[in-house]
């Protein structure tokens, strides 16, 4: 946050679905789609088959899926909270 200005900031946006978001921001690998989530109404936010998010994260493979499933696809990390190396803590 700027000093003296209110509600201004600024982010650095890599690897993710940003939705429509407002702001100063720097995009580097961002996508603006529907994640197809499962159930949003019921607080289900994994990735649905055909999901554009599922293998569109870092694909450094310090960031890979630590299991398969929860993750979909490869082991290329998926973007949400349920990708990445910790997946397996998720049910």
């Amino acid at each position: 946050m700027e000093t003296g200005k209110s509600g201004v900031s600024t982010a650095k946006i890599s690897y993710s679905d940003i939705g429509l978001i407002k702001g100063t921001y720097t995009l580097a690998h961002v996508i603006n789609k529907n994640p197809l989530f499962i159930d949003v109404a019921k607080g289900d936010f994994r990735l649905q088959v055909g999901s554009p998010c599922i293998d569109s994260g870092n694909p450094d493979p310090v960031f890979n899926d630590g299991k398969l499933p929860p993750a979909k696809g490869t082991e290329r990390n998926d973007m949400g909270a349920f990708g990445g190396q910790k997946n397996y803590d998720w049910p």
